[in-house]
């Protein structure tokens, strides 16, 4: 953090955020999901038109809340589940769509979205006990566990299909499917599935016919309970074809920050679904984080796991934070919420600016060009919750840490609401929605 000490003279300046009261802070949710709500997709689920992103942070406020909201979040993941977003014979999901139906994805998977995901997933099951979900969800961490485990412990960063060579990967013609399944399952399967003969990708989505006589795997609706069994059982032959294909490009950085986010999903998803072998998983990949990732003498942790030049950044520390929070309660250890304040801690002291209640960008040391100490860039759609919205959804759980946490990251957050460019961003409602109710 040398590089960081030389340019703290030259930090922005920045008036503190005026707080909001609790109810006028209820208000303020109350409109931004009346405003979200006004761009709901009923046709397809999700908000807003072309390209599709899931929002995992979005659906996880609107979930918590009675009538409207909850519908349409439940509406959306039913779409997410069903739809081309998800990989209907190896797991998980990709990154967004380009189109708004949930049928063109981009053949890209990433450790933070399937934490991400795995997260909302499991609010849902929580409270709506669907099987559809708890079926989505455990495929998901199953992934996980077999296609981004590390070689030296953890997850890593991405798998990609999108280049040329690759792009087949996650594709089927109608006669591959019939050679694996047989003409009386590849027909039932085709139905389920929406496979054609001579592909499901239309010219206007596909104008390079890039995928011509190919077809993309999406649901449109649900089978009986023992169809499901046959098609899981279909899906899982197709696997087995589908990994002797061109091999996925790996980002096989090891990064602090998803490690820490699939910890916290993995926890939770093994509480809600009462399975031991994911809390196991968790167990495991705590050890794996206390092992590698805190550098001694400091309290922080390493962006890029194995790599000692690469200094972390806030959200990394709070992620981080956030996992072992959320083993804490799945393995009922309330020891663990003692790294996760100290985490916590470290992030605000080494990275926040009090007065503005933004944080600061992690420099590289030496980096040059910097003439001032910048801020963490603002957050896009699909993006992964900023630090500010992580600090204030732990000090709402983590009360030790609450302390160390000035009032103006909160009000930052809470002034936010008030921005005329468009909706608030999902993280930043489900961080003030936490913090509100524990303020009642």
């Amino acid at each position: 953090n040398e590089a960081i000490a030389r340019v703290a003279a030259a930090e922005p300046a920045a008036a503190p955020a005026v707080a909001v009261e609790p109810a006028a802070m209820r208000k303020k949710l109350d409109a931004a999901a009346t405003a979200w709500l006004q761009t709901f997709d009923p046709a397809n689920g999700g908000f807003g038109g072309a390209p599709k992103y899931p929002e995992p942070e979005l659906l996880r406020f609107l979930l918590r809340r009675e009538g409207a909201g909850r519908d349409a979040a439940l509406a959306t993941l039913r779409a997410i589940v069903r739809g081309a977003l998800r990989d209907h014979v190896d797991g998980g999901f990709f990154r967004y769509t380009s189109d708004a139906a949930w049928r063109m994805p981009v053949f890209q998977k990433t450790l933070l979205a399937q934490a991400r995901l795995a997260l909302v997933l499991t609010d849902a099951v929580e409270l709506s006990g669907d099987p559809e979900f708890a079926s989505a969800l455990r495929s998901t961490l199953d992934m996980v566990a077999t296609d981004f485990a590390a070689a030296g412990g953890g997850f890593i960063t991405a798998l990609d299909a999108t280049s040329e060579d690759a792009s087949g990967y996650f594709l089927w013609t109608a006669a591959e499917i019939s050679e694996v399944l047989g003409p009386d399952r590849a027909a039932a399967f085709a139905r389920a599935y929406h496979v054609k003969p001579e592909g499901n990708v239309s010219p206007e989505e596909d104008p390079s016919s890039r995928f011509s006589g190919k077809n993309i795997l999406y649901r449109t609706d649900t089978q009986e309970a023992a169809e499901q069994v046959r098609l899981r059982d279909d899906c899982a032959r197709l696997r087995a074809v589908q990994v002797r294909r061109h091999p996925l490009r790996r980002d096989e950085s090891v990064q602090a920050g998803p490690n820490g986010l699939i910890l916290a999903a993995l926890a939770r998803a093994g509480a809600a679904l009462k399975e031991p072998r994911y809390l196991e998983l968790a167990r495991n990949q705590w050890r794996f984080l206390q092992q590698q990732i805190v550098l001694p003498g400091d309290g922080g942790v390493r962006h890029v796991i194995g790599d000692e030049t690469a200094i972390s950044q806030a959200a990394d520390d709070l992620l981080v934070a956030e996992g072992a929070a959320a083993l804490a309660v799945a393995a009922h250890d309330s020891a663990l919420n003692a790294p996760a304040e100290h985490l916590v801690q470290e992030a605000v002291r080494t990275y926040l600016d009090g007065k503005s209640g933004r944080y600061f960008a992690a420099l590289a040391a030496g980096a040059p060009g910097f003439w001032r100490r910048p801020y963490c860039t603002e957050y896009s759609a699909g993006g992964p919750a900023s630090p500010e919205a992580l600090t204030v959804g732990l000090i709402a759980r983590l009360p030790g840490a609450a302390t160390a946490v000035p009032a103006a990251v909160r009000n930052a957050l809470a002034a936010g609401l008030s921005d005329s460019s468009g909706p608030a961003r999902g993280d930043v409602l489900l961080a003030l929605a936490a913090d509100s109710a524990d303020h009642r």
